[in-house]
């Protein structure tokens, strides 16, 4: 409300109250509610210009799910099985590199145990 009330103006703008609504999951009814309260308006367009940014951006994300997953991985998922991560259970256990890959995501050779590498 300072805001608004800093800006001399009677609305709040939409971005604001978009920014509750996406980064603090604040519902948009609910802010409507509070600024009708205090007898001061919501701007509706400012919000859905907003949310329609917003939806554009995520169309064009590719996501952290297995679209984003490079193919490179998903083969050698498929080729070497999944791995179960136990960082956080111990310390010790024998370890074993089963791929490496370059700077260009290409799989490079790796030499086996007792081959003399270290």
């Amino acid at each position: 409300m300072r805001l608004v009330q800093a800006a001399h103006g009677t609305a709040l703008p939409g971005a604001v109250a978009f920014k509750l609504y996406d980064t603090y999951g604040f519902p948009c009814d609910l802010t409507r509610t509070i600024v009708e309260e205090k007898g001061l308006t919501l701007d509706d367009t400012g919000f859905e210009c907003e949310m329609e940014k917003q939806r554009s951006l995520s169309e064009n994300f590719a996501g952290s799910g297995e679209k984003a997953v490079a193919d490179v991985y998903k083969a050698l998922r498929e080729e070497l099985g999944a791995i179960q991560f136990l960082g956080y259970e111990t310390r010790g256990g024998g370890r074993q590199v089963l791929a490496l890959l370059d700077e260009h995501g290409r799989r490079a050779k790796v030499r086996g145990a007792g081959s003399g590498s270290s």
